[in-house]
């Protein structure tokens, strides 16, 4: 029978944001939330995140983004499906609003798109559906410190979080409440035009000059 609610997990393994020759280095993640039977980008009907979680992210019974007490070191997009804007909740707020507005660093611009269009068109749905990839690239901005930058099926889509502590993070999803849900996990090499550039932004924060009082 179907759970009566959804449940949390994450990874294994910690983001791995140094090289093994100790370089701070971007690492990007790809997460797909699948109902069995749906069509791709077919509605998880609600209860769904995915994102990072932190050491104090405790609750794993799936009932933690409403409590401010469970909302520790968390990071995440909601399904949102059907709705006009994306969702985001964090350890500061619950389900911010998230389209074409800013970001939650105040300066990207989201972009969505509205409900009527489908999965895979140029202004695809706010939300993501059963199916389809969200993509996390964090990126080491300075020690212990790190900005999110989200992708939807392969496509930039602005930034979903700004200065998160980086020393434990990890790959982090909630699961709707319905019978064979499967998340997939994969840690494909960085999109080579964002990570670029992001890691110069990176070196031109950290660059001696600035660093010197």
């Amino acid at each position: 029978a179907p759970v009566a609610r959804p449940i949390s997990i994450r990874a294994r393994d910690k983001v791995a944001l140094m090289s093994p020759s100790g370089v701070p280095q971007p690492c990007y993640v790809e997460i797909v939330v699948t109902i069995p039977g749906r069509r791709f980008g077919a509605s998880l009907q609600g209860g769904c995140y995915v994102g990072l979680c932190g050491d104090k992210f405790k609750t794993w019974d799936g009932n933690w983004e409403w409590d401010e007490r469970k909302r520790r070191e968390v990071w995440a997009l909601h399904d949102s499906f059907g709705g006009k804007s994306g969702q985001v909740s964090t350890e500061e707020q619950v389900r911010l609003k998230w389209s074409k507005d800013k970001g939650l660093d105040g300066e990207s611009t989201v972009g969505y798109g509205t409900e009527q269009h489908p999965s895979r068109h140029r202004k695809p749905l706010p939300g993501f559906g059963s199916g389809e990839c969200i993509g996390l690239l964090l990126v080491p901005t300075r020690e212990g410190v790190g900005d999110v930058e989200l992708f939807k099926n392969g496509k930039p889509r602005g930034r979903l979080a700004t200065n998160i502590p980086t020393h434990a993070l990890w790959p982090f999803v909630t699961l709707p409440p319905q019978e064979g849900a499967t998340v997939q996990l994969r840690f494909p090499p960085p999109p080579a035009s964002v990570s670029s550039s992001s890691a110069e932004d990176s070196a031109e924060r950290e660059s001696p000059e600035e660093a010197q009082p």
